[in-house]
């Protein structure tokens, strides 16, 4: 990615954030990323332009932070262990990446052809999850609504990890509660 192209991603990360995708020009992403407002369409089409790029680079964050050192798919439960560890350690790490990743979710920011990209990805995922789903143990739910439960508990943990200010052990074992707490609600004793 070249200097100015990162500044305006970062620029409208961190106003986006705090403004609102609406709320914030292009003009007001240009003077923050220190560039002048006709650089930033050198690089985007269109504000929606950017806003897709500022998705793809949050969620390549989140694949780099998660998906290396990921165990053997046929290990399931370690898997899903390891994404949730290294999710909410991303999420505690990058609080206003992980927030804004949220409001471009619920408001549903991306367009097809970029969540197409991110589905490609984020393949490994889905493999997991459907391996997951597939268990003897598990709740018997379409795979969505599981993938929709799992996000919400991240979600839940990685807000009450920020606004508990954890780290460390204290951090580790809010993880581990989780985790253990995730596994049970999606399999049957």
């Amino acid at each position: 990615m070249t200097d100015k192209r990162t500044q305006l991603i970062n620029a409208a990360t961190d106003l986006f954030a705090r403004e609102g995708f609406w709320n914030t020009s292009t003009a007001r992403i240009a003077k923050h990323a220190g560039v002048a407002t006709g650089t930033l369409f050198n690089y985007f089409a269109s504000k929606e332009a950017l806003i897709d790029a500022v998705y793809v680079e949050i969620k390549t964050r989140v694949a780099d932070a998660t998906l290396p050192g990921l165990p053997d798919l046929n290990d399931t439960v370690a898997c899903f262990n390891h994404f949730w560890r290294t999710y909410i350690r991303w999420g505690v790490d990058n609080p206003i990446e992980h927030d804004l990743l949220q409001q471009m979710k619920l408001a549903n920011m991306a367009s097809q052809d970029v969540e197409t990209q991110l589905h490609q990805q984020f393949a490994v995922m889905g493999q997991l999850l459907e391996h997951f789903s597939r268990l003897d143990n598990t709740v018997a739910v379409p795979l969505p609504y599981m993938v929709e439960l799992i996000f919400a508990q991240l979600e839940v943990a990685i807000d009450s990890a920020i606004g508990a200010n954890l780290t460390g052990a204290a951090l580790q074992q809010h993880i581990d509660t989780g985790f253990a707490i995730a596994l049970r609600s999606l399999t049957i004793n």
